[in-house]
C-alpha cells in the first residue's frame, strides 16, 4: 500500500537540496561583496554568520512544513520535552559554538606555511575554491573515519552521535574538543600545499552551510545532484544506532569521497533509529564532560 504524499511535501522535498546548493554557492561566490554590505549597514554579526542564521531559519521552515520523521520534531505547542530539547540544541548554537569559535581562532590560523608550493595560486579565484573545498573534505573524510575507529577521539566525536533525532539544529551538536581536531584535519593539508586563506575560508564557509542541510529532518531528494550533495536521507545512515551504518556515508558535506572509497549507502525512505547503544538521551554534563572521563560515551 503506497503511502499518500502531501503536494506541500513533494514540493519541499523536490526543490530543497538543488535550491540550497545554489544558494550556497551564490552566498559563498559573493561573500566579499556581502562582507561590505554588512559593514555599511553597520551590522554587530559578521556577513557570514548572518548568511548561516538565515540559512538555518530557511531549513528549520522547511522542516516544520515537511518534517521526515514527525517524531524528531520539537512538537512545541503538544510537548514540555520539546522545550528542553530545542533549549538543548539552542544552547549548543549560541554557547559551545561560540566557545569553539574561540578555540579555533587561537589554534586554527597556526596552521598557514605551506611545505610543497604546488597550489594554482594564479588559477581563477572559484577555481581555487572548489580545489580547497575537494581538498578539505577529502581531508575531513579520512580524519572521520579515524573518528569512528580510534578510541580516543571517538569520545569527543560521540557527542554528536548520541543526538536520538536529527534536525538541523543537530549540525551544532559537537563536542569543543572534536570540532578543533576536526578543524585542523580539513585545513592543515590543503594549507601545506599553499592554498590561500581566502579559498580555504570559503570552502569551509560553504561546507559549514551544507552540513546543516545534512542534519535536517526533510528527505530532500538530491536529483541530479545525487553524487555530491549529502542529504538527510544519505547523513542518517551514518547516525544509525545500528553498528552498520557507522561504516558509511563519513562524508560530512558531500558524499564525492564515500562514492569514491566505496563507504556509500544511499540509504531508506524510512528513517532509521539514530543514537549510540543504549539508545536514549544523556544529560549535558554528559556529553560535555563525559569524554575526559572513564567508560565514555
Amino acid at each position: 500500500m503506497s503511502v499518500r504524499v502531501r503536494p506541500l511535501t513533494r514540493l519541499v522535498n523536490g526543490l530543497l537540496a538543488p535550491a540550497f546548493v545554489a544558494w550556497v554557492c551564490a552566498v559563498t561566490a559573493f561573500r566579499p561583496e556581502l562582507e561590505a554590505l554588512r559593514r555599511e549597514a553597520a551590522l554587530t554579526l559578521d556577513s557570514s554568520s548572518l548568511v548561516l542564521l538565515s540559512s538555518l531559519a530557511a531549513l528549520l521552515i522547511a522542516e516544520a512544513a515537511a518534517p521526515w520523521q514527525p517524531s524528531w520534531t520539537y512538537s512545541l505547542t503538544t510537548s514540555l520535552a520539546g522545550w528542553g530539547r530545542l533549549g538543548r540544541d539552542v544552547f549548543y548554537l549560541l554557547v559551545v559554538s561560540q566557545l569553539t569559535a574561540q578555540l579555533l581562532a587561537v589554534a586554527v590560523p597556526t596552521v598557514g606555511v605551506p611545505v610543497w608550493t604546488v597550489w594554482p595560486t594564479q588559477a581563477p579565484f572559484a577555481l581555487r575554491v572548489v580545489l580547497a573545498f575537494l581538498c578539505v573534505e577529502l581531508a575531513d573524510y579520512g580524519y572521520h573515519r579515524l573518528a569512528h575507529r580510534v578510541p580516543l577521539l571517538w569520545r569527543f566525536h560521540a557527542t554528536h552521535h548520541v543526538v536520538t533525532e536529527l534536525s538541523t539544529l543537530k549540525a551544532v551538536r559537537t563536542h569543543p574538543v572534536d570540532n578543533l581536531l576536526f578543524a585542523w584535519a580539513r585545513v592543515l593539508p590543503a594549507a601545506l600545499l599553499g592554498a590561500g586563506a581566502q579559498e580555504l575560508t570559503a570552502a569551509t564557509f560553504a561546507g559549514a552551510a551544507l552540513g546543516l542541510l545534512a542534519h535536517a529532518n526533510v528527505d530532500a531528494a538530491p536529483g541530479v545532484l545525487r553524487w555530491l550533495v549529502n542529504v538527510p536521507r544519505y547523513h542518517a545512515v551514518h547516525h544509525a544506532a545500528d553498528i552498520r551504518g557507522g561504516t558509511h556515508n563519513f562524508g560530512c558535506h558531500t558524499v564525492l569521497w564515500d562514492r569514491v572509497f566505496a563507504t556509500f549507502s544511499a540509504g531508506t525512505a524510512e528513517p532509521p533509529v539514530v543514537g549510540v547503544e543504549p539508545v536514549g538521551p544523556r544529560s549535558l554534563l554528559r556529553e560535555l564532560g563525559g569524554p575526559f572521563l572513564p567508560g565514555a560515551p
